[in-house]
């Protein structure tokens, strides 16, 4: 094996020597002070071979954490237009119902007993804030699948499905004294 390593060397050292003459300006040339072993030609060529490999492997690296930045922008770029659609459809469907308020709509909000139209109208602006929230796509958004499987993991984790919030003590009831 060795052998065929330096036959192989010894075969591509003038390639490589009018190669290098040609592109490398004049300089003169190196006076070898005692003669190479092939020994130690192979020693400095797999050295030199491995070097080139973990370049290469750190070019691979590179490669596929760059593709799936992408991938992950991509996956961002698509959300916001889903959620500017989204929004998109809101913001018509308020000027709809804007065109369609009437004098009857008024009045109906502005009824003295039990307001029934104004809890109504709330109702229906509060909906709509919780819709434009929920489709609003800032920096801190994240892509859909990092969020499935933040999700996945969360419900995953142990005593996930025992936690629960803590109930909200009643304002209404203020304590008694006795």
């Amino acid at each position: 094996m060795n052998r065929l390593i330096a036959v192989a060397i010894a075969a591509a050292a003038p390639a490589a020597a009018s190669a290098q003459a040609q592109t490398a300006p004049a300089q003169p040339a190196a006076v070898p002070s005692a003669a190479v072993t092939p020994e130690a030609r192979i020693k400095e060529l797999e050295g030199a071979l491995a070097r080139q490999r973990q370049i290469a492997a750190n070019a691979r690296f590179q490669v596929e954490r760059m593709r799936a930045e992408m991938r992950e922008k991509d996956e961002l770029i698509e959300l916001a237009r889903q959620r500017n659609r989204a929004l998109f459809d809101k913001a018509s469907e308020i000027l709809d119902r804007y065109a369609q308020f009437g004098l009857g709509d008024l009045l109906s909000t502005r009824e003295p007993f039990i307001q029934k139209g104004r809890v109504e109208l709330e109702n229906q602006v509060q909906a709509y804030e919780d819709a434009l929230r929920a489709a609003r796509f800032t920096s801190d958004t994240l892509p859909p699948r990092v969020e499935a499987r933040m999700k996945a993991e969360l419900g995953a984790a142990p005593g996930a499905e025992t936690a629960e919030p803590a109930p909200a003590p009643d304002s209404d009831k203020a304590p008694q004294p006795e």
